[in-house]
């Protein structure tokens, strides 16, 4: 199967992949697969008892997933009220 390039993810996919134990086929799907700092810390630093914090921290460990650093803060800014943000 051809790859699809590269994807950023939200949480909403990850949970939902975890819910079905099948976060992996995002990678299998996409050549990278990346998540902003912001998402990781909102799946993440929940803690290990909720659904897609060990998937989302095991996946970035084993490097399936990347953290992206947002550069332009001014862009994302503008969006605030449109996208969640997560402080």
């Amino acid at each position: 199967m051809k790859k699809l390039g590269k994807a950023v993810c939200n949480s909403s996919p990850i949970i939902g992949l975890a819910i079905l134990d099948s976060v992996y086929l995002l990678w299998e799907v996409f050549d990278e697969v990346y998540v902003t700092e912001a998402v990781y810390k909102e799946v993440v630093s929940r803690g290990r008892n909720y659904t897609g914090s060990n998937e989302l921290s095991k996946a970035v460990k084993d490097g399936n997933i990347k953290i992206y650093s947002v550069k332009d803060t001014v862009l994302v800014n503008r969006f605030t009220g449109k996208l969640h943000k997560i402080k």
